[in-house]
């Protein structure tokens, strides 16, 4: 009961700690220097959004810290995130500032060949229903499946805002 006493008089109470994935300092700047590159951007509503994520089944747990109020995500209480042999489902996802797009189920891993099987089944009829044969944006993070050179020569052949 002492430590327990002591504890609260230094206002560090027993509290949850966030789950956040890790972001260096590097990561950060890049992040901010993304954000900042389209500052002055207005073209929304012909944009469209895309991410691919996984779900897994399994247990979670709670670890229990000692912090003051207020630093729910300071780094130094954040219980960081990592990925391990779960049961696992990934999707891929498409949306715009209007409407959600379908969402494809990703079969296996995730490769730049079932990539490009999206963007050609998926991406390229959603676009053409939501925007017409007009001009319009793609984004997309930076995924090394995203980067592959296959995938640049699509966006090069298909694309011109990308």
């Amino acid at each position: 009961m002492t430590i327990t006493k002591r504890l609260k008089e230094a206002k560090l109470y027993c509290r949850v700690a966030r789950k956040k994935a890790f972001l260096s300092a590097g990561h950060k700047a890049r992040r901010l220097q993304f954000a900042n590159s389209y500052r002055d951007f207005n073209e929304w509503e012909r944009t469209i959004f895309v991410d691919e994520s996984t779900f897994q089944s399994g247990r979670s747990y709670r670890v229990l810290i000692r912090r003051p109020i207020g630093t729910a995500f300071h780094e130094e209480y954040i219980q960081k995130t990592a990925y391990s042999g779960r049961k696992s489902v990934c999707v891929f996802g498409l949306m715009t500032q209007n409407s959600l797009g379908p969402l494809v189920r990703i079969e296996g891993n995730f490769s730049s060949g079932k990539y490009l099987e999206i963007l050609n089944r998926t991406v390229l009829g959603y676009a053409e229903a939501e925007f017409g044969y007009g001009d319009w944006y793609y984004y997309q993070d930076n995924s090394p499946i995203h980067k592959s050179q296959v995938v640049n020569e699509w966006f090069q052949q298909n694309l011109t805002s990308y």
